[in-house]
């Protein structure tokens, strides 16, 4: 769960750094949301478990999220507004399509009663 804070908590500071054209934040942020840190190792199988045959969906939007991260990165150090806008696009969609599959269930299973 405190990874995907620090997710949401960079997706908004990126957001907020796009809207005053600062292009070296978004970059920065762009590339911690790209190589956000793994949950520890205990935890990481729970998750491997609980997902078990969606592993495969997982793991595609992951890689998803990463690469329009990556992208979101490169297109803020060249300053090209439209490229940014266009690739943060990309990035939201990528975490909503996750999340969409994903978030009701994981959340039922890990943190409610």
């Amino acid at each position: 769960r405190k990874i995907m804070q620090e997710l949401d908590n960079n997706m908004q500071l990126t957001n907020h750094a796009m809207t005053r054209e600062d292009w070296d934040v978004v970059a920065k942020t762009a590339l911690l949301i790209a190589e956000h840190p793994e949950p520890p190792f205990s935890e990481k199988l729970r998750i491997l478990a609980f997902f078990g045959r969606n592993i495969s969906q997982l793991k595609q939007f992951d890689s998803q999220t990463h690469q329009a991260a990556k992208n979101l990165a490169t297109a803020a150090q060249t300053a090209d507004r439209q490229n940014v806008i266009s690739s943060f696009s990309t990035l939201e969609q990528s975490c909503a399509n996750c999340h969409q599959a994903f978030k009701n269930t994981f959340v039922k299973h890990f943190y409610q009663p």
